[in-house]
C-alpha cells in the first residue's frame, strides 16, 4: 500500500512537473498571481468594450430608472401613511360607537387607536429622514389629525361623556391656528408655511391621546372623569398658545 502511495506521488510530481526547489515554487505562485491581477485589471475594460452605444444607454436609462423609482416611492410614503390612518378614523369611531352602545370590549378598538397614533409619529419622522417634507404632506397630516380628533369628541359629545363646548373650542383653534400661520409666515417671509408652537402641539397631542382613555377603560375605572380632567387641561394649552402666538403676530419687526 505504501509502494503505490509512494509511485502515484512520482508519477503525479513527474506529470504536473512539481519541483522541489523552494525558489521554482515562489517563481510559479509569482507568475500565477500576476495573470490573475492582469485578468481582474484587464476584464472589467474588455467587457467595457463589447458593449455597444445603444447597450450603455439602455443600462443607463435602468440604472435611472430605479432612481427615479426608489426617489417616487420615498417621496410618496409618508403621505400614504398618513392616508392609511385617515382611512382608520370611521372604523374606529364604528367600534368606539358598538362599545358605548352594548357595553362591550372591543380589541379592534385597540389595535386601530395604536395604529393612528403610531402612524402619525412615523409619518413625520419619515418625511424629515427622506428628505420629502412638502406642504401637501404638511395639510394632509393637519387634514388626517383633524378628523380624527374632532370626530371623535362629537361622538363622546353625543353620549354625553364630555362637555359640549369641547369640539367647539377645538374647531375654533384650528381656525386661528391657520389665520395665524398665514399672518407669522407673511410679516416674517417663512419659507414655512404651517408655524407650529410648543404648547400647541402638546395641546393636540394630549387631544390625540384623549380617545386612549377611553379605549383602556378596562384599566382606568373612572375614565369620565379622566377625560374631563384632560379636556380642561387642553383647555388651558389652547389658551396659553393662543396668546404666543398672539406675540408673534404683534410683535414688531426689527428693522437694521
Amino acid at each position: 500500500m505504501e509502494w503505490n502511495n509512494c509511485r502515484l506521488r512520482h508519477s503525479i510530481r513527474r506529470t504536473c512537473y512539481f519541483s522541489k526547489k523552494r525558489f521554482n515554487h515562489w517563481k510559479a505562485f509569482s507568475m500565477a498571481f500576476y495573470g490573475v491581477s492582469y485578468i481582474l485589471k484587464h476584464l472589467p475594460k474588455y467587457y467595457e468594450s463589447l458593449l455597444t452605444k445603444d447597450n450603455k444607454h439602455t443600462i443607463i436609462n435602468q440604472l435611472l430608472w430605479r432612481n427615479d423609482v426608489e426617489n417616487r416611492f420615498n417621496k410618496y410614503l409618508p403621505n400614504v401613511i398618513t392616508i392609511f390612518r385617515l382611512s382608520l378614523v370611521l372604523p374606529f369611531l364604528i367600534f368606539i360607537h358598538d362599545i358605548i352602545v352594548y357595553n362591550c370590549t372591543n380589541l379592534f378598538s385597540l389595535i386601530i387607536f395604536v395604529s393612528i397614533i403610531v402612524s402619525d409619529v412615523l409619518d413625520g419622522y419619515l418625511a424629515r429622514k427622506l428628505h420629502c417634507t412638502s406642504i401637501t404632506g404638511a395639510k394632509l397630516d393637519i387634514i388626517s389629525d383633524a378628523f380624527y380628533s374632532i370626530s371623535s369628541l362629537v361622538l363622546f359629545v353625543y353620549f354625553k361623556i364630555i362637555p359640549v363646548w369641547f369640539p367647539i373650542i377645538m374647531a375654533i383653534k384650528l381656525f386661528e391656528f391657520i389665520i395665524t400661520s398665514k399672518i407669522i409666515k407673511n410679516k416674517y417671509t417663512s419659507n414655512v408655511h404651517i408655524i407650529f408652537d410648543k404648547i400647541g402641539k402638546m395641546a393636540v397631542n394630549f387631544v390625540m391621546l384623549m380617545p386612549g382613555l377611553f379605549v383602556f377603560r378596562c384599566i382606568i375605572t373612572n375614565y369620565k372623569i379622566a377625560m374631563n380632567i384632560a379636556v380642561y387641561f387642553v383647555t388651558v394649552l389652547f389658551i396659553l398658545s393662543f396668546f404666543v402666538r398672539m406675540i408673534y403676530v404683534l410683535k414688531p419687526i426689527k428693522r437694521k
